[in-house]
């Protein structure tokens, strides 16, 4: 009898740091930090002491919205293959 490679009741196990609970965790943690480097961002801008610190607000905006983007299109692609 041969074993079938990929029956129909085998599905892959999410390893915990990857399950929707900690992806939601995750996005909501990164929302404050996003808001804060904004206001950051906002504050370097209007005040031209600050404008050599610029970089560093930046920085810290585009990767928590990396981080929550690459996040929503994980969930998105484990949603959609079922």
């Amino acid at each position: 009898m041969k074993i079938d490679s990929n029956p129909f009741f085998r599905r892959s196990i999410t390893p915990w740091y990857d399950s929707d609970s900690a992806c939601w965790g995750v996005i909501i943690f990164m929302l404050p930090i996003l808001a804060f480097a904004l206001a950051g961002l906002k504050t370097a801008l209007t005040t031209p002491e600050f404008n050599p610190y610029i970089w560093l607000p930046s920085m810290l905006a585009g990767s928590s919205f990396f981080v929550i983007a690459s996040i929503t299109f994980r969930m998105i692609r484990r949603h959609r293959r079922g």
